[in-house]
């Protein structure tokens, strides 16, 4: 009887992986190699808990800071409408379907104490300064008022072309503008009506501008500058003629 041949055998060799290459930490001097790159020392953290026990936060003002970062100012507005100093305190921006036109301003200039130095009224561009006051000028005649605004708007001077660039040296003031002062009105609630009045002419007249109402820091040392131009502006400059002794004079030329 044949015997059954037996199923052969495959004998597969399975290869090893190789093994895994491993930094020799032998010196130099006695392998004979490149030596071992040293790892990077780790660097202690500054925690809050690690501060020195002496060391002091100056006082912030939380709400303040904050409320200061969303205020809107002259520097998130398009060149020319307001000085980048100043602070928007109400604003109202045309959305309608008429093609839009510019800007209207109205800028008060307030010292340290809060007390205004002069408000200014102007129109960016400069262009479109004449047909805004003939809006203004007929819309007042039509409701029963004085069509001039000298008349209508005791107290307030066209500053005009400016030759002289005075308002060059004053951010509060625009040249082709409309300026009043409080001596000017007569006091601070003339003054303040004066204002209130303006703005409501000007957000009742339907015209196609954005309005803004912002107000402005008058450093002490810039006061008095600002003051001499306002009475120039306003053709109400003095000039001192009194005569001066020979002490003054000298001591007028030592200090310069």
């Amino acid at each position: 009887m044949a015997s059954t041949p037996s199923t052969p055998v495959n004998n597969v060799a399975v290869a090893q992986p190789p093994p895994t290459p491993t930094v020799s930490r032998a010196r130099a001097r006695e392998s004979g190699g490149t030596p071992p790159r040293q790892a990077p020392a780790l660097r202690r953290t500054i925690t809050n808990d690690s501060l020195p026990s002496d060391f002091r936060m100056p006082t912030i003002n939380m709400r303040e800071t904050n409320a200061q970062m969303a205020t809107l100012t002259g520097r998130d507005l398009p060149t020319g409408v307001l000085p980048d100093e100043a602070k928007v305190v109400y604003h109202k921006v045309y959305s309608g379907r008429k093609t839009h036109l510019g800007h209207v301003a109205l800028l008060l200039a307030l010292d340290m104490r809060k007390a205004v130095v002069c408000m200014c009224l102007h129109t960016q561009p400069q262009q479109i300064g004449k047909e805004v006051m003939n809006v203004l000028n007929s819309k007042a005649e039509r409701d029963g008022g004085a069509a001039s605004p000298k008349d209508r708007w005791p107290g307030i001077t066209w500053i005009g072309i400016d030759e002289t660039n005075l308002c060059k040296k004053t951010p509060y003031l625009t040249k082709m503008g409309w300026f009043a002062t409080p001596d000017s009105t007569k006091g601070a609630m003339a003054l303040q009506k004066l204002i209130k009045q303006i703005s409501c002419e000007v957000l009742s007249s339907n015209m196609p501008t954005d309005f803004y109402l912002a107000e402005m820091n008058v450093p002490d040392q810039a006061i008095e500058k600002t003051k001499v131009i306002l009475d120039i502006l306003s053709r109400k400059i003095t000039i001192d003629v009194s005569v001066e002794d020979d002490n003054e004079a000298t001591q007028g030329e030592d200090t310069a």
